[in-house]
């Protein structure tokens, strides 16, 4: 592997040394915002592979880093909006990769925000979302078929899936076919009390399941339980 070039700058007597590697990153910058292509090409060999694994590790997934280290690179081409690229503010006195992963993690922040308040605005629209149209069996607004919409069910689904099978069965009987809770202790042969705590510990493991689904499938989206009940009644 080639060793890593470092430019040289003179001393107080005009010889020239080796510089540390933050002012030799500066003097690469100021190439890339001169329009050397080939010192920008340079510069994100160098850094690339670090910022991928920076964003990585913050939570990023592989296309989310890939997409944002493209974009952070395309604005490091000189001629576009420099309040875009971030090496117009970089001054040397950290390394040009350390600025960059600065730069591409607030990137992926400010993303992940703007992506929290779009689906919390389309939280408030499905809330919003007129009843299913019974006559025609089509939904008046087409946010119903949203992606928060599929995960929810997708999450209940899995719930379901992994509830034991006598639970769901009560669990459906009760609130799916209004079956009392004295009838279902006549068809378990148990007492009504255990009857009421079998169906509340079951709620109780539905809610934990859906509630683990969500958070793995997505752990930026923010629901209550309550959010979850109303939108799914509006499924």
């Amino acid at each position: 592997m080639e060793p890593t070039k470092h430019y040289e700058q003179p001393n107080a007597a005009g010889i020239s040394q080796p510089c540390p590697g933050s002012v030799c990153d500066l003097l690469l910058v100021e190439r890339v915002l001169d329009g050397d292509a080939e010192a920008l090409a340079r510069l994100r060999t160098e850094c690339d592979a670090y910022l991928r694994l920076t964003l990585l590790a913050r939570g990023a997934s592989e296309t989310e880093a890939d997409d944002l280290l493209a974009d952070l690179w395309g604005d490091c081409v000189p001629g576009g909006d420099a309040g875009q690229n971030p090496l117009t503010r970089y001054n040397g006195r950290i390394l040009a990769r350390t600025w960059l992963a600065h730069a591409a993690t607030n990137r992926f922040l400010d993303y992940k925000r703007r992506q929290t308040r779009q689906r919390q605005f389309l939280t408030g629209q499905l809330k919003q979302a007129p009843p299913t149209s019974e006559a025609t069996g089509t939904r008046t607004s087409s946010l119903t078929e949203d992606t928060v919409v599929i995960l929810l069910r997708e999450s209940v689904d899995h719930a379901f899936r992994n509830c034991p099978a006598d639970t769901q069965l009560m669990l459906r009987l009760f609130h799916g076919h209004q079956i009392t809770q004295r009838q279902l202790a006549r068809m378990w042969h148990w007492h009504p009390s255990k009857i009421c705590r079998a169906l509340e510990e079951g709620r109780e493991q539905l809610e934990s399941e859906i509630r683990k689904k969500i958070k793995e499938t997505d752990p930026w989206l923010e629901l209550s339980w309550e959010d979850v009940v109303e939108l799914c009644g509006n499924c």
